[in-house]
């Protein structure tokens, strides 16, 4: 997983690159649709108040429950309630009797409501080493813990507290954490009081706007408050003690984005307070409202700042308080509504704060994630209520799909209906809950338009469309056509797609432009245009604004010219490959000159690693001469591509940027090189950044790359002591080079199988991920104990998965 993936909303990724099969995706999928339980009482109001232990890493406390009665004469109440023991259920002073079977309480008021009547019941409960729900860091450790911290997305907030425990259970709640003296306890909403009571500090926290129940949330640590504003709002970055200016860098955009989504969405950011958590091994982002909890990969040190940021982290959470809290889903199955909204949002603010370039290159890596997983993994509609799990469908097809159909709703709608529509969507369901209906209506009813075949098209139907497009020019008629198919055809049970398609012929020197728009729905269809002359470059959905795969087929000089003229970044990134793969007299130059010339940063790193694909000593010596480029990303690029070049000199080029470049990216990729040169001369040089200290473990994680592709198996012992007892980063990158061994030392598989069934999730999800892929039955019986002493569904979903793969392979 790159550094983009690690540091992203918590979700689910599953296992790797090839193609599982529909074993493995009825695995996941599951075979019956899911339906949200019935409900005879409202949740109006929740106060938890909780005695946090984190010496003995217990809690205790009560939960009082303000239910509203929906159905005539109710009176039996069940919530979820799992991971704890239930010591009493009391209504007023009247004491209920109770059962607690699994994760289900269920007990009888005493006296049946009336629809409309109000009670309040108070459970008190005590957790001990909990499994879900509440985390205590470390995790892998023994002895008190440093930090706690609640996850309630998707179904894990019955861990914690009991409750109706669905999306679409909307409450006012408070907070009252009881901490070790010197500790902060930090949760949603404004801070009612902070006091002092039998040696313990007491956090009591408000949250007067209603809210879903996963959203509850608490963290505990010994946490410096960093303060900053947006207009009247106040915010606040919570940080471990010494790592202040580390939180500054990392949030820095913070208030930035505040501002560019209010402006945007035209509904001014809706809660009196925002904060943000940098909670120890909390796996991403969690948008807890008014409370993010994020991952700690967010204090980004000064050295690390150069070429590393949480941009799109720190936007994407913010952007849930609009999509996801204020509204949201009313079940899973319409989460895209959630998560597709705040990914778009990424987008959104990452226009406006860095411009389109950078905006297509984030929409360019969502859509080859995407089709990534539709193509090897499974295929289903965006709006789906069949999963095993919940966790499962927040996939690629929920976030990176969802973010481009409203990437591609935008297009359709155009500037001002677009803008107007989600101002309208939400502000009529402010603080309620919703479904992909509400969406559509609330369109029509700012715009008149009716989009039930779009959405019929792209979010209750599967797949995308995959074009092949064959452009040639008559110079007689001076006419051009383009030859479309659709080839994605009926072979993969997907019917043909309906799009408006903008085509645009640039003439030489950006004489003349001529743009058409045509409803591409046909098989296949030929398109014919008249033209001042012949086109220097032809674009296909020339503004990227078409979920799709694409292949083009013109003449090599137009991909020339638009490598060097096209409008979008993007599209002089694309034609940076094509240019590489002809490699033919003037190609090295062309690309050269893109990397030292093209305005946008992310296009000439496309070029720099383009020109790597050319293993000639031409492209060499000009890979060597781009190293002084300025730009630490394309610097970057550059070195990867020497990199992996090849080249017997790579080495001994690249090994003097690990001393001396400010990059800390740069340094990590050239220790990389020395192992890839399978030179013994340099272990010693690799094993010497072990012991760097860096943002994240970039450079001693890229010295565990080195030795995995050194391919010795000397360095075997220190690789598995490193994947056992380094920091979290670190482990991942051991982990993964001590797999690598398994052929030569199957050996390795005990160690893989231990490690699965670490305390520290993040850990255990990497191993059985990796035990998948290795495809050895021998594992089977470790991950089946993971699988079944799991209470997170990710740990169970990552080990049925990983079973499902290793009995597909046994089969074949």
């Amino acid at each position: 997983m790159s550094q983009r993936e690690q540091f992203r909303c918590c979700r689910y990724y599953g296992g790797g690159a090839e193609d599982y099969g529909p074993e493995v995706s009825k695995t996941l999928l599951g075979k019956l649709a899911r339906y949200a339980p019935d409900r005879a009482f409202d949740t109006v109001h929740v106060k938890i108040e909780l005695d946090c232990d984190l010496k003995r890493r217990r809690a205790s406390g009560t939960c009082r429950t303000t239910l509203r009665a929906l159905a005539a004469k109710a009176r039996r109440v069940e919530l979820r309630a799992a991971g704890m023991k239930i010591l009493s259920i009391k209504e007023g002073d009247r004491t209920l009797a109770f059962k607690h079977k699994k994760d289900r309480l269920s007990f009888r008021l005493s006296q049946s409501l009336h629809q409309g009547e109000e009670t309040a019941i108070t459970v008190r409960y005590s957790i001990r080493s909990p499994k879900c729900g509440l985390h205590f860091s470390p995790a892998d450790k023994k002895g008190p813990a440093t930090q706690m911290w609640s996850q309630g997305q998707p179904e894990d907030a019955h861990y914690w507290f009991p409750c109706h425990d669905v999306p679409g259970e909307k409450a006012t709640t408070e907070v009252v954490a009881r901490v070790p003296k010197g500790f902060v306890a930090a949760s949603n909403g404004e801070l009612h009081e902070r006091r002092q009571e039998g040696g313990k500090d007491v956090f009591h926290w408000r949250m007067d706007y209603p809210h879903s129940l996963y959203l509850v949330c608490l963290s505990v640590g010994r946490f410096t408050e960093i303060k900053d504003k947006w207009e009247d709002v106040p915010v606040v970055y919570y940080a471990q003690k010494g790592r202040e200016e580390d939180a500054k860098r990392g949030f820095s955009k913070t208030v930035a984005a505040m501002d560019i989504l209010s402006r945007k969405l035209g509904v001014r950011y809706p809660y009196p307070r925002y904060a943000q958590v940098a909670a120890s091994e909390f796996p991403g982002g969690m948008e807890n409202t008014t409370c993010t909890t994020q991952t700690d990969a967010c204090l980004v040190t000064q050295e690390a700042a150069l070429d590393t940021d949480l941009d799109l982290l720190v936007s994407h959470e913010l952007a849930h308080h609009w999509f996801g809290d204020l509204l949201t889903c009313r079940d899973w199955s319409h989460a895209w509504l959630n998560e597709g909204f705040a990914t778009y949002c990424e987008m959104i603010f990452t226009e406006e704060d860095k411009g389109r370039d950078e905006a297509d290159l984030e929409l360019e890596f969502n859509r080859r994630n995407y089709i990534h997983e539709d193509s090897s993994k499974y295929r289903r509609p965006i709006v789906s209520n069949r999963y095993r799990y919940p966790w499962v469908i927040f996939d690629r097809h929920l976030y990176e799909k969802g973010g481009w159909v409203l990437h591609m709703l935008r297009a359709e709608l155009g500037e001002t209906d677009w803008w107007n529509s989600l101002r309208h969507y939400l502000q009529k369901h402010r603080n309620k809950s919703v479904e992909t209906a509400d969406l559509i209506i609330a369109i029509e009813e700012a715009t008149g338009r009716n989009l039930r075949l779009f959405f019929d098209q792209w979010v209750f139907k599967a797949g995308h469309p995959s074009y092949d497009v064959r452009y040639a020019y008559n110079p007689k008629k001076k006419s051009a056509s383009l030859i479309v198919r659709q080839t994605h055809g009926v072979s993969d049970k997907v019917a043909l797609f309906d799009c408006r398609v903008v085509i645009r012929f640039t003439g030489k020197g950006g004489r003349w432009t001529k743009e058409f728009t045509e409803r591409v729905k046909d098989e296949k269809k030929t398109f014919s245009y008249k033209l001042p002359g012949e086109p220097a470059m032809v674009e296909f959905d020339a503004d990227h604004t078409i979920l799709k795969s694409l292949t083009m087929h013109k003449p090599h000089s137009i991909w020339l010219e638009e490598l060097k003229n096209a409008q979008t970044g993007i599209s002089r990134a694309r034609a940076s490959w094509k240019v590489a793969r002809w490699g033919g007299v003037g190609t090295v130059a062309a690309l050269e000159r893109s990397v030292h010339k093209d305005a946008y940063w992310g296009t000439a790193a496309q070029s720099a690693k383009a020109l790597g694909s050319i293993r000639t000593e031409e492209a060499f010596s000009a890979l060597k001469r781009l190293l002084s480029v300025k730009h630490p990303k394309i610097r970057h690029s550059v070195v990867g591509a020497i990199s992996g070049s090849g080249h017997p000199d790579a080495a001994k080029i690249l090994a003097p940027f690990i001393g001396r470049d400010k990059s800390l990216q740069v340094k990590a990729e050239a220790i990389r090189a020395l192992g890839l040169s399978r030179d013994p001369k340099w272990v010693g040089k690799i094993k010497s950044q072990l012991k760097q200290k860096s943002y994240w473990d970039t450079l001693s994680g890229a010295a565990v790359n080195a030795l995995q592709s050194l391919k010795d198996d000397r360095h075997l012992p220190l690789l598995q002591k490193i994947a056992k007892t380094g920091s979290y980063p670190l482990r991942v990158h051991a982990m993964r080079a001590v797999a690598s061994f398994y052929e030569v030392k199957p050996s390795v598989l005990n160690f893989l199988c231990e490690t699965a069934l670490s305390k520290d999730e993040r850990v255990a999800l990497q191993a059985i991920q990796t035990l998948g892929k290795l495809g050895d039955p021998k594992a089977l019986d470790t991950l089946e104990k993971a699988r079944k002493d799991a209470h997170d569904t990710r740990v169970k979903s990552y080990s049925e998965e990983a079973i499902a793969r290793i009995k597909k392979e046994a089969v074949v």
